[in-house]
């Protein structure tokens, strides 16, 4: 991958779809914008909510490129929740446990199985520490016996390289443990295990490239009463999620108010209402293209 690529597909992340998600984030849960305990106004309530959730796209896509990166070098990526039976020895009862990794590959020519914890910084307290490396220790057990075929390959990543508050805890209890070992690793060193340090290096520099550059087109929350994503959203959306922002409730008609401009014919809201009624009445999925491109262009339909 070189910098074209990953700032590319990085912007289609930070882009696509943000009408409908904030959207359907407000009427969901309406509460969230106008309760009396926000100290924002709407608005900026709504702002905030927009760039969390950007923030939150970054980091999926640098997750997405840890799946990219072992697809690349030929694993099969598996389900990364797991669900892992044992019989208690004292009363015989069947026990289920929930596994949650961040990442699962299985290389099927070696018979190995790689499992990773994935983390954004080593930061917490002594006491949180103790209780994550009890709670992996736990889990790899567990992952070990129900994977008796393979090898186990675990590995706790710190995805920041530079704040390392509980390494030498770390080290201590889980890469020390040689009959329950999981290997602590902090940015690249991941990807020493996989002979490609050069990779990740790679991606940290095209991030810091990118934040030199100051784009800010994500910034940029997009307007619901005008956005073309979300009005084509609105067409398509469930009659349920529909009926749920037409409810009489305070919230949702505070939505429908600050959202949108009820008295402009070309409000997103009141365009999807009338195309949902056109769509509802089409004889079939021609007419209603039809009659969707005539309203759209202003266009008559001779009968």
């Amino acid at each position: 991958m070189n910098y074209n690529e990953f700032e590319n597909l990085l912007k289609e992340r930070l882009i696509k779809g943000n009408g409908p998600k904030l959207l359907i984030k407000l009427i969901d849960a309406p509460f969230r914008y106008f309760s009396l305990l926000n100290l924002f106004n709407f608005l900026t309530k709504l702002e905030q909510s927009f760039l969390r959730t950007q923030e939150n796209n970054y980091y999926k896509f640098l997750n997405d490129l840890v799946t990219y990166f072992f697809i690349s070098k030929k694993f099969e990526t598996l389900e990364n929740k797991l669900k892992v039976l044992t019989k208690d020895e004292e009363s015989d009862v069947i026990l289920e446990h929930k596994i949650n990794l961040s990442h699962l590959f299985r290389d099927e020519n070696t018979k190995t199985l790689f499992c990773i914890w994935q983390k954004k910084r080593d930061y917490y307290s002594n006491n949180k520490a103790i209780e994550i490396i009890e709670k992996f220790k736990s889990d790899n057990y567990l992952i070990k016996k129900h994977f008796e075929d393979y090898q186990i390959k675990s590995y706790l990543w710190f995805v920041d390289e530079e704040i390392k508050t509980n390494k030498h805890i770390y080290i201590q209890h889980l890469n020390d443990d040689v009959e329950n070992r999981i290997n602590v690793v902090y940015g690249s060193e991941l990807f020493d295990f996989f002979e490609d340090n050069e990779y990740w290096k790679n991606i940290q520099n095209f991030q810091k490239t990118f934040k030199d550059k100051n784009h800010d087109f994500f910034l940029k929350m997009p307007n619901l009463d005008t956005d073309k994503e979300t009005y084509e959203f609105m067409i398509e959306m469930s009659d349920s999620l529909w009926e749920k922002l037409n409810l009489d409730t305070e919230g949702h008609k505070l939505i429908r108010e600050k959202i949108f401009d009820l008295r402009n014919e070309n409000s997103n809201y009141l365009k999807a209402f009338k195309m949902r009624q056109i769509k509802a009445t089409a004889v079939d999925e021609d007419e209603y293209k039809m009659k969707k491109y005539a309203n759209e262009n202003n266009l008559e339909i001779n009968n």
